[in-house]
């Protein structure tokens, strides 16, 4: 497997002319993946995980190491990282995730993201995806999968524009977005 993706970094300009970079997740971002969960409102959180999800439970500590510890084997995780105009901090905008399927499916990748509230719209989830789906290809990975719910309409439609096959599966609730390739 080639995983010269793990120092790659793109910078790109939002349409304000806004610089962020996308990258790879690192141990050292526990402090900003805190202030990013806390910055998502209550209709984000649901549309990710499906369920209302407390920010005490986002931000634990344990939840939060093994997330900024990803190993890139079987999961793969990055961060979209803005800078404050005022302050020229960094926080983090995105997050992206590319997990490998279980057997019998191992050729799978399964992609899910979150944008903040506030950077939502400015095509930061279409640049996250596509990284997602390269690194897919460089793992070797068949087809990508993501699931959402049917009121996800950003997500819905983003898939669609990047070629993914929908499915609702009425016994879960959701629908299953599908690109071979």
């Amino acid at each position: 497997m080639d995983d010269g993706w793990r120092h790659w970094s793109e910078r790109l300009w939002l349409p304000k002319g806004e610089p962020v970079l996308i990258r790879h997740i690192q141990p050292s971002d526990v402090p900003l993946m805190v202030a990013f969960h806390a910055s998502l409102s209550e209709q984000s959180v649901y549309l990710r995980y499906f369920t209302p999800l407390e920010l005490s439970r986002r931000v634990d500590h344990l939840r939060l190491y093994r997330v900024c510890h990803a190993d890139g084997k079987r999961e793969v995780v990055l961060v979209v990282e803005w800078r404050q105009p005022e302050t020229d901090a960094p926080a983090i905008v995105g997050v992206g995730r590319l997990t490998r399927c279980e057997p019998p499916d191992e050729e799978s990748g399964e992609v899910a993201m979150i944008i903040s509230d506030a950077h939502q719209q400015k095509g930061i989830g279409r640049a996250l995806l596509q990284r997602l789906l390269w690194i897919a290809r460089q793992q070797g990975r068949r087809r990508v999968l993501a699931f959402m719910l049917a009121e996800n309409q950003g997500m819905l439609h983003l898939c669609a524009t990047l070629g993914f096959h929908n499915s609702f599966d009425a016994t879960e609730g959701f629908i299953r977005a599908t690109l071979e390739l």
